[in-house]
């Protein structure tokens, strides 16, 4: 299990920027669901566009130092009442970057089920990046009117750097 949580991770300008892409000129896909339960909407962003190229580039200098690969990446745009389920996500490690704005409800929270499956959460905080692996975790709905919607990265580790 591992969990590292790293706050204003990216230039909030640049993140401005693609929130206003991600939430109005990027087709918000419905059927996406983790484990074949509670659907809400996402769309795949393909891992060479610039954006994810910079996010990944960043990860992997300035806080794995290491190299890794994306095997996936989109975004997930959750409404009220889109509670998310608890999975364990495939891969060797995600990267979540929450990209709205901050509820000031304390709404869409990241829970995830630490050790003895004690149950932890994270506030959603714009600009906050979540890297994980092999945890139980589940995004919680927005309470207000504002979608909650966070870019997830699959990395997978390359071989000569594990």
């Amino acid at each position: 299990m591992y969990l590292n949580v790293i706050d204003n991770f990216i230039d909030y300008n640049l993140l401005e920027k693609e929130k206003n892409i991600f939430l109005y000129k990027t087709p918000h896909i419905w059927g996406h669901s983790s484990k074949g339960g509670v659907k809400f909407y996402s769309t795949q962003i393909p891992p060479t566009s610039s954006f994810i190229d910079y996010i990944h580039k960043r990860i992997n200098q300035e806080v794995l130092n290491l190299n890794t690969e994306i095997t996936r990446s989109y975004i997930n745009i959750q409404h009220r009442e889109m509670e998310g389920e608890f999975h364990i996500d495939d891969g060797d490690l995600t990267a979540l970057l929450m990209v709205t704005d901050t509820p000031n409800d304390k709404g869409g929270k990241f829970e995830y089920k630490w050790e003895n499956n004690k149950l932890q959460s994270e506030n959603f905080i714009q600009n906050r990046l979540i890297l994980f692996q092999e945890i139980e975790h589940r995004g919680c709905a927005p309470t207000n009117g504002e979608p909650r919607i966070t870019l997830a990265l699959k990395l997978k580790f390359l071989k000569n750097e594990v």
